[in-house]
């Protein structure tokens, strides 16, 4: 896996389509609020359906997955991508002490298997940081991080 390390600001960027899948609304909102902040375009899906339908009818450029999802693992996606998107850009963010990820081994597992089914994913995980990322003191480097890994991709 791909793990980035140093943590750099963001420039401008250019109008890019964003598909956010999570089924926190409150968590996609404020996501969407940020990318939104940068000039960039988001649409919404809260669960695999959704978001299947949002990646057919919408063609993004990009997306922001939440792996727990209602119903259904939001990396049942994947599948979808690989043969539409076969080069569609994966960051997974995680901090390093969330013990629901184990602490950022789960984050790698999901990057290994990501790249055993042929993505090249990257990963950042945020030291101090737990569960809910965005909602640290330190949140505004996440958002400065995914903005920077946007812009590059």
């Amino acid at each position: 896996c791909r793990q980035r390390t140093d943590q750099m600001g963001a420039n401008t960027m250019d109008q890019r389509r964003i598909l956010i899948v999570d089924h926190d609304e409150k968590f996609a909102l404020s996501l969407a609020t940020g990318l939104h902040k940068a000039g960039l375009q988001t649409a919404l899906a809260h669960n695999v359906s959704d978001a299947q339908q949002e990646i057919e009818n919408r063609n993004p450029r990009m997306v922001i997955l939440r792996a727990e999802l209602p119903q259904q693992s939001g990396f049942s996606l994947t599948g979808v991508w690989k043969k539409r998107y076969p080069t569609l850009p994966i960051l997974l963010i995680s901090g390093a002490k969330d013990p629901i990820g184990f602490n950022g081994r789960g984050v790698i597992n999901v990057c290994d298997n990501l790249e055993d089914a042929g993505h090249k994913p990257e990963v950042i995980l945020y030291p101090g940081m737990k569960h809910e990322i965005l909602n640290e003191d330190e949140h505004e480097r996440v958002y400065r991080d995914v903005l920077e890994w946007l812009k590059k991709n």
